[in-house]
Formats: C-alpha cells, structure tokens, sequence
C-alpha cells in the first residue's frame, strides 16, 4: 500500500489561513474600489487660498444717487470664495460725512464680511489704527487697535482702549460708538481727559527789557 496522506502540521495550517486572508483583503478592496456607488475619497482643500488676489486694489462704492459712499485703497486684497470674505493688507478707506468731509481710517490689516449693495458692509481693522477727520485747522483723530467699521452706514466701533486727539484736548477711553455721518463721537468705559482746553499762546524766550527811566 502508498504511503496515507499526512495532514498538515499546525504552522502550514496557519500559513494557508493566512494567505487566504490576504487574498480576501486584495479582492474586497478591488470590489470596493470598482463599486460605482463607493464614496470617493475627499478632494483636497484649498481654502486657505485666496481664489482672487489684487495688488494695489481701489474699490468704490456708490450709492443709488450717484454719490460716493465710500472707498478702500489696499496693498493688497484677497478675496476668498467659499466665505465670500476679503482680506485687506494695509487698508486707507475714505468715509465722507454728510458735509462730503472724509473720515480717513488707516491700519495694519483688515477683513471686509461683504453685503448686498454694500450698506451692510462690516470692515473688522486691527492694529496701529487711526481714524482721523480733517477740516480747515480743526482735526479730530481716534487711535486704538482694533476697529469695526460700517462704511456704507457711516458707523465706527470699538471696544478697545481709544486715544482721541483734537487741536483743543486729548481724551483717553474704554470704548467708542461713532456715527460719522454727523461727527457725533459716544465714548464708553473709563474716561479720562488729559488735556482739554483752548491752547495756551506759546511764551517768549527773548529776555525782558529793563523798565526805562
């Protein structure tokens, strides 16, 4: 009689198992990869890219009866789709109040949550910003560092620490609410007045002359 066939030892038992594992794994993942109905695999995100950049952008804005309502003047600007935000480096926006006198405001940076018609327009400016009106030899200056500004509403507000400056005083305060359209400055939290008053005509260094006789 032949030899009976031996049956497999315990370590040739668990190597066949295992490549047919491995052989299970390779189809599953080819059905899987050619199933129509299988979720692709996500595309890659591009959102921290601007979809549209502008160097030295100048945007007007004008209102149903022509007049202008304000104007943005940017190093550079970057537009971003997915949130419709636009990122603003080294922004100069002229708001003009109802005089046709402008409100400039100057600062490091700045991110534009545009609207419809631009009246809801939200301008959020951060560092070293100035907001300052000039008119004849009167000027009122605002400094703080971070500043929400309404251009099509010719509104301003902080809630950051504010140094106004004006030719007759210097105010410091917590706060400020302002309406440019009527210059009218609301000033919030702690207020203190460092100098206020007509300025006082500058002294003569020359030496007195003696009395005669």
């Amino acid at each position: 009689m032949g030899a009976s066939m031996q049956a497999p030892t315990p370590l040739k038992r668990l190597a066949w198992l295992a490549s047919l594992g491995l052989l299970f794994v390779a189809v599953a993942a080819w059905l899987v990869a050619d199933d129509p109905l299988a979720p692709a695999p996500p595309a890659p995100s591009f959102t921290q890219e601007p979809d549209v950049l502008l160097e030295d952008a100048d945007i007007l804005q004008f209102g149903e009866d022509g007049a202008l309502r304000y104007s943005v003047r940017s190093n550079k600007a970057q537009w971003f789709r997915q949130s419709g935000d636009m990122a603003l480096t080294a922004p100069e926006l002229a708001v003009p109040d109802e005089q046709g006198v402008p409100w400039r405001v100057v600062a490091a940076r700045g991110d534009v949550q545009g609207g419809e018609g631009g009246t809801s327009v939200q301008v959020d400016l951060a560092g070293k910003v100035v907001l300052r009106r000039d008119e004849g030899d009167a000027f009122v200056q605002v400094a703080t560092e971070a500043l929400k500004l309404h251009p099509g509403a010719r509104r301003a507000a902080t809630e950051q620490p504010v140094s106004i400056t004006t030719e007759r005083s210097r105010i410091e305060a917590g706060g400020l609410d302002a309406d440019l359209a009527r210059g009218a400055l609301r000033l919030n939290g702690g207020v203190d007045a460092v100098d206020v008053g007509a300025p006082r005509p500058a002294r003569s260094t020359k030496p007195r002359e003696g009395r005669q006789g």
